[in-house]
């Protein structure tokens, strides 16, 4: 009875597994953990002395046959390790079409006085040529099959140094 029973739980087993793969929603959970996100760009918006408003550009593929949304943006934005301001915007339904890529920007802000001088700092000492870190997660979902993936990025990211010089000597 007991053989029964482990035999017919490994034919369920590779039945809902059959089943999944051939509604191709085991191939979109792997599709979606392995999509690309490259960061393009962080620009300098305004610096006010209170507050540096940025824009983190970055690009995203879609590699499945139907939408994906970005429902949840997490980004801390570090200097030698150090964490200069984090954001995290949870609401983001920002629709991507299939096998098209994207370009997205996310505003944001430093504007504690500890940042600020952390930011300048990291300028002064590496004469302009100042390169910051991104690092975080986002999460995409797929509206059709239900399949949603975390993805933990991280990217080295240019300053423009025509705008960096800017906020080094305001």
């Amino acid at each position: 009875m007991k053989k029964n029973l482990t035999e017919l739980l490994i034919i369920a087993f590779f039945g809902l597994i059959f089943y999944f793969n051939s509604k191709g929603w085991l191939k979109d959970k792997a599709s979606l953990e392995n999509t690309p996100i490259n960061i393009s760009e962080l620009q300098i918006n305004n610096n006010r002395p209170e507050k540096l408003d940025l824009t983190l550009n970055f690009e995203i593929q879609n590699p499945l046959k139907h939408n994906i949304l970005i429902e949840k943006f997490q980004l801390k934005l570090l200097s030698q390790s150090k964490v200069l301001t984090q954001v995290d915007k949870n609401s983001l339904s920002i629709e991507v079409s299939p096998k098209a890529k994207k370009n997205i920007n996310i505003p944001f802000s430093i504007s504690s006085q500890e940042q600020l001088f952390q930011f300048s700092n990291l300028i002064h000492q590496t004469s302009g040529r100042a390169e910051l870190a991104a690092s975080g997660l986002i999460t995409l979902i797929s509206p059709t099959t239900h399949e949603s993936a975390d993805i933990n990025y991280y990217s080295v990211i240019p300053l423009p140094v025509e705008k960096v010089a800017l906020v080094y000597y305001r």
